[in-house]
């Protein structure tokens, strides 16, 4: 439920004559009081400063300035508001997501997936961040520092932000570091909550977190994966279950809250 309607700023390379299909479809969600357009990387720090956003969608191809430099400059801007930035763009290089998410981006959703698609996923994604008030283990904890410590831990280990199962394994986090008997019950409950939040079933959230942790064992940062994994990168162990990785997780945040 949300508190209130919510400010989103599209910054994307397209001609401002010409109508946004992200716009477009930003504007006709029920929880957005209105969609702005820059389509001039220069412009987009003043933007924001004069519309306070809740929410900045940052294509990475801008003209005059991209959204890299962008990210940089609105990390030592001093700002009345900050925007949560989600990063929406149709690179996929992995080192170019890596650096946008370092730089301040809360989250990368691929411009592939479909205007409306992307536009839904914004609006869940500010949810999740803006919401405070959460108690985890006895403590109060903001949502938003919840959330960009989980993204700390995965891009730690080197897991691809731009793989399908980065955004399910940090909701799956979310979820089990605020109710760990969810640990227990993954196929039961975990999975369908995930599945139902993402319109898809669980044997895909199951199959995608699985190739995600793959692709980290197979290209991830080895001596974090040691560190915090150990007896799990042998040779003879393989990579760990996706519950073990889940449940391990859990625990690593739980302690460094």
């Amino acid at each position: 439920m949300y508190k209130k309607k919510i400010t989103v700023l599209v910054a994307e390379n397209k001609d401002e004559n010409c109508p946004s299909a992200l716009q477009q479809a930003l504007a006709a969600l029920p929880e957005v009081e209105s969609a702005h357009l820059v389509t001039n990387g220069a412009k987009v720090q003043s933007e924001v400063r004069g519309l306070r956003p809740d929410v900045l969608l940052l294509d990475l191809v801008l003209p005059v300035l991209d959204g890299l430099e962008i990210l940089k400059k609105l990390q030592t801007a001093r700002l009345p508001k900050m925007p949560v930035i989600i990063v929406s763009t149709a690179i996929s290089r992995e080192a170019i997501i890596d650096e946008a998410i370092r730089l301040g981006a809360a989250y990368y959703l691929p411009k592939a997936a479909g205007a409306k698609w992307v536009a839904r996923r914004a609006v869940e994604v500010y949810s999740i961040i803006s919401s405070d008030g959460i108690v985890v283990a006895g403590k109060p904890v903001r949502n938003s520092e919840l959330c960009r410590r989980i993204a700390g831990r995965l891009n730690a280990l080197g897991m691809p932000p731009n793989l399908k199962g980065y955004g399910l394994l940090k909701s799956a986090l979310c979820h089990t570091v605020r109710d760990n008997s969810m640990l227990a019950s993954l196929t039961k409950e975990l999975y369908p909550l995930l599945a139902e939040e993402n319109n898809t079933v669980p044997a895909r959230v199951e199959r995608v977190i699985r190739n995600a942790i793959e692709a980290t064992w197979e290209r991830g940062n080895i001596e974090a994966i040691h560190e915090l994994f150990g007896y799990a990168v042998s040779e003879f162990r393989g990579r760990p279950t996706n519950a073990e990785f889940i449940a391990r997780m859990t625990d690593d945040i739980l302690l460094h809250l």
